[in-house]
């Protein structure tokens, strides 16, 4: 009988050391974060195991416990952040972010898409449409959802991003810095990240004043960037519709209103139809009537192209400003071009 019990223990162990024991299914926390006060942020871990070799886990949400073993935020949860200036910000599933206060009780709902932790009072979060704005501690909306992108404030400020819609449905970005009441304290401003743009020339003809000239035969013809098109900044065009055009090393490009007769420069045009050229950024001044911008101003750039400056005629402040009124009319068919009318207003 003695030899039979040491056979069934060395048995016994040889199998443990074999093979992992299987464990009872049950609840058990794994500590994401120790907070100073000993309390932890834990998700709740239902284990099953369904072989020796995998175990898979039938759920895992999050919630806090506290040094005594205290639970003090049930474990419904997707995620619960580390206190940042007395708010914890928490993710549930089905509802959205919100935060937790001093005591762990939901001081602001949640409701948001996106959220972040507070920083100098106020936190960016965002609504149903995804618009990021700003919040107070107590979950008052003090910044208006309007931006695309916001980050936290640092020394006052915070950067944000502005989203445009241009021509042809194109998006582009502005990206600045507001104070805590929401007014810009850093300009918003456009972002090029290209050196160079492809552009073509116009198909379309050119209308300026009621006299219509074919767009090849300038010498300078209007060019076309991603669907939108661009005035040819040079003398004779300028004159024609009707401002002068003043270039300085240090007031930069000069636009201002000034009517004269006068035509654009023709002759000698060697662009070729549906051929790119390769145009660069122009980053220096732009002075229309007393008002000076940069390229980073605009959401289509300023562009240089074979030693010449070209505006882009969707820019509208610039094209008020210089008294033009602008219009496109399409051909007749498929065959035969547009126009693009310019008259002074």
């Amino acid at each position: 009988m003695k030899k039979l019990t040491v056979a069934m223990l060395l048995l016994a162990l040889l199998c443990s050391i074999s093979a992992p024991p299987v464990r009872a299914a049950g609840t058990s926390y794994d500590t994401v974060t120790t907070l100073p006060d000993g309390s932890r942020i834990v998700y709740a871990e239902h284990e099953v195991i369904s072989s020796q070799y995998i175990t898979a886990y039938s759920s895992r949400k999050c919630g806090v416990v506290a040094a005594n073993g205290k639970v003090l935020v049930e474990p419904v949860y997707q995620s619960i952040s580390e206190p940042v200036e007395g708010r914890a910000m928490f993710f549930k599933a089905g509802e959205g972010y919100g935060y937790f206060d001093e005591n762990w009780n939901v001081v602001i709902p949640a409701q948001y898409r996106t959220a972040k932790n507070f920083s100098e009072g106020l936190a960016a979060v965002s609504d149903e449409h995804w618009m990021i704005g700003y919040i107070d501690r107590s979950g008052n909306t003090v910044v208006p959802f309007q931006y695309t992108l916001g980050g936290k404030f640092t020394n006052g400020k915070a950067y944000v991003q502005i989203t445009e819609t241009g021509y042809n449905g194109k998006t582009f970005s502005r990206t600045g810095a507001i104070n805590q009441q929401g007014v810009f304290v850093e300009p918003a401003r456009f972002r090029f990240k290209e050196t160079s743009f492809d552009v073509l020339m116009s198909e379309n003809r050119i209308d300026i004043n009621g006299t219509v000239y074919e767009n090849d035969a300038l010498s300078y013809p209007f060019i076309n960037y991603q669907g939108c098109s661009y005035i040819p900044l040079t003398y004779g065009t300028c004159r024609a519709l009707g401002f002068t055009c003043i270039w300085s090393e240090t007031a930069g490009l000069v636009l201002s209103t000034k009517p004269s007769s006068s035509a654009p420069e023709m002759g000698g045009n060697t662009m070729e139809h549906g051929v790119y050229g390769e145009a660069t950024l122009y980053d220096g001044k732009l002075t229309i009537d007393g008002k000076t911008y940069t390229a980073s101003d605009l959401y289509y750039p300023l562009l240089f192209y074979r030693n010449v400056v070209y505006l882009p005629v969707l820019y509208r402040e610039g094209m008020e400003r210089l008294g033009i009124q602008y219009s496109y009319h399409l051909g007749a068919g498929n065959t035969t071009p547009g126009y693009m009318v310019f008259t002074r207003k």
